[in-house]
C-alpha cells in the first residue's frame, strides 16, 4: 500500500493522521505531548510509535514499510541539527515507512499558510519558535529557553503571571489584579498557596499554561502589569519575524508571515496589533496569515508534497468533515 503517516508532535498533544495516496483521510489519533527533553530521543519516538500503531490498527493495518510509503513527522522540541538527525535515525531504524522526514513543527504551520513553503512562521502555544524559508535558504532558532535568548509561549507567560501575582501579594511588586485572578483560577486561599503547590509538585508545571487566558483577559480590562506582559510577548514575536526577514533579505517582497499555535489562534487584539505594527514599521509588505487549523494538516500536506501529490483541497476538506 502507499499510505502517508503524518505526525504533529506538540508540547501539549501529539496528533497522528493516516492518508491514502489521493490524500483521503483514513484515520486519526491523539496522544500526550511530544517530550524529547523529558523522555529522551528513543523514549519519545517509542511513545509516538505506539500512537501510530494503535491508529493504524484501528483500520486493520500495521505500521511498517509494507503499508506506509512515507512518514512526515513535524515535532516540537526538534530544533537543532543534532536532534533532527538523531530522531530521524531512530525513526528509520524502527522501520516505520519506506521513507521519512523529521523536522520542527514550525514547518507544518508554515505550510498551512504558505502553499509554496516560502515565508516566515511563528508558533506560539505552550512554547514559542519560528522558521523562515526562502527557496533553499532556511532560518531556524534553537528555542531552548533563556539559554538561547527565548521568551514567550503559554508556559513562560504563565510563570510570569505567577511571579507578578506573588510579588504584589507580598508587597514587592506593582498593583495588579493578577493576584486575585490566580487565586480564583486555582481555587486557593492565596497566591502563596498556589506557589507552594507548584513547588511541591501538587500542581504540575504544565498548569502554568492555564494562566495565558488570564493575562489576556486582565489586559483587556486595563490591568497595567498584564498589558506589559502582552506587549512584551508581541515584541518577542515581532523580533522573530523581523530577524528572519532580515536574514533572508526579504524586506522588499510581499512575504507571508504565518502565525499559529494556541495563543496566536486565540486572536487577542492587543497582541496581534502589537505584532503587526512592530513588523510593518520595518517590513510594510509583510502579509500576515493567522491559521487555526490543526498543524497535523500541515504535516500531511508536506508529506503529500514529498510524494508529489497535490492534495490541499482534499486534505483540508477531509479534516473539516472529521472535526
Amino acid at each position: 500500500m502507499s499510505l502517508l503517516l503524518a505526525i504533529d508532535g506538540g508540547n501539549s498533544k501529539t496528533d497522528v493522521a493516516v492518508l491514502d495516496h489521493e490524500g483521503t483521510l483514513l484515520a486519526r489519533g491523539r496522544g500526550p505531548g511530544f517530550s524529547p527533553h523529558v523522555l529522551g530521543i528513543s523514549g519519545s519516538v517509542l511513545a509516538v510509535e505506539e500512537l501510530a500503531r494503535s491508529t493504524l490498527r484501528g483500520i486493520a493495518l500495521e505500521l511498517g514499510p509494507d503499508s506506509v510509503a512515507h512518514t512526515a513527522a513535524y515535532l516540537a522540541g526538534v530544533d537543532l541539527t543534532r536532534e533532527r538527525e538523531e530522531m530521524l535515525a531512530v525513526v528509520t531504524a524502527r522501520g516505520w515507512s519506506r521513507s521519512a522526514v523529521v523536522d520542527n513543527d514550525t514547518f507544518a504551520v508554515l505550510r498551512l499558510g504558505s502553499p509554496d513553503g516560502d515565508g516566515v512562521a511563528v508558533v506560539c502555544g505552550a512554547g514559542i519558535n519560528c522558521v523562515g524559508v526562502s527557496g533553499t535558504r532556511i532560518v531556524r532558532f534553537p528555542s531552548l529557553g533563556t539559554v538561547s535568548g527565548d521568551w514567550g509561549g503559554g508556559l513562560q507567560l504563565g510563570a510570569e503571571v505567577m511571579s507578578a501575582a506573588a510579588r504584589v501579594e507580598d508587597g514587592r511588586g506593582p498593583a495588579t489584579v493578577l493576584a486575585e485572578a490566580v487565586v480564583a483560577h486555582f481555587g486557593v486561599a492565596s497566591v502563596l498557596e498556589a506557589v507552594e503547590a507548584f513547588h511541591f509538585g501538587e500542581f504540575p508545571s504544565s498548569r502554568f499554561a492555564e494562566l495565558s487566558p488570564v493575562v489576556f483577559r486582565c489586559a483587556a480590562q486595563g490591568d497595567a502589569v498584564s498589558r506589559d506582559l502582552v506587549d512584551r510577548l508581541a515584541g518577542e514575536i515581532a523580533d522573530y519575524v523581523r530577524a528572519s526577514l532580515r536574514r533572508l533579505d526579504l524586506g522588499g517582497r510581499d512575504v507571508p508571515v504565518v502565525l499559529g499555535g494556541g495563543i496566536l489562534a486565540g486572536g487577542d487584539q492587543r497582541l496581534l496589533t502589537g505584532v503587526f505594527d512592530r513588523v510593518h514599521s520595518e517590513f510594510p509588505r509583510a502579509r500576515f496569515v493567522r491559521v487555526d487549523e490543526p498543524p497535523v494538516i500541515g504535516a500531511a500536506l508536506l508529506g503529500l508534497d514529498h510524494l508529489g501529490i497535490a492534495g490541499d483541497a482534499v486534505v483540508r476538506a477531509a479534516f473539516r468533515v472529521a472535526a
